[in-house]
């Protein structure tokens, strides 16, 4: 998929429109202190429904302010954009982060680099240390563990 916009929201919404199929919207600021978005996302079968509704909503949203989208609460935000508009407001839960280890990924990544490369990090660094950004999970594989990678293919999913 091509990387295409001038800023990530402009990225993320042709992202969104083109692996969803999904009309949106995306707002975002940030500031020192904090980071805020305004998504919004066109239900599929709306259109019957309220035939320009999505068409005004977008509008809509898009006069959203970096100010309104750091300083007032949802609430607020909500109530500033869509006044004229039905709006619920479900209740709040709590943020949850649940990304379960998966060592034999890691261990088929490093696998793919071959022999040379493992020989390397054993030789330079006597283990691998891999950071995985987005489960937020480390893995460490020591000098014997690499030996083992070696001789052994990675697993095909």
């Amino acid at each position: 998929m091509p990387i295409e916009g001038d800023s990530v929201a402009a990225m993320f919404g042709h992202y969104l429109a083109r692996s969803e199929q999904q009309q949106t919207g995306l707002w975002l600021a940030a500031d020192e202190r904090a980071a805020s978005c305004l998504f919004v996302q066109k239900l599929p079968g709306a259109d019957p429904h309220d035939a320009d509704g999505w068409s005004r909503v977008h509008q809509l949203a898009s006069t959203v302010t970096d100010d309104e989208l750091l300083g007032l609460d949802c609430e607020d935000l909500l109530r500033r954009l869509f006044h004229e508009e039905t709006v619920r407001l479900f209740a709040a839960r709590p943020l949850r982060h649940d990304w379960p280890r998966d060592r034999e990924r890691i261990a088929d990544v490093l696998r793919g680099l071959g022999r040379e490369e493992i020989e390397r990090i054993i030789a330079e660094q006597g283990e691998a240390r891999i950071q995985d950004e987005l489960s937020n999970h480390e893995y460490v594989f020591d000098a014997d563990e690499l030996r083992v990678l070696i001789d052994h293919p990675p697993t095909l999913q």
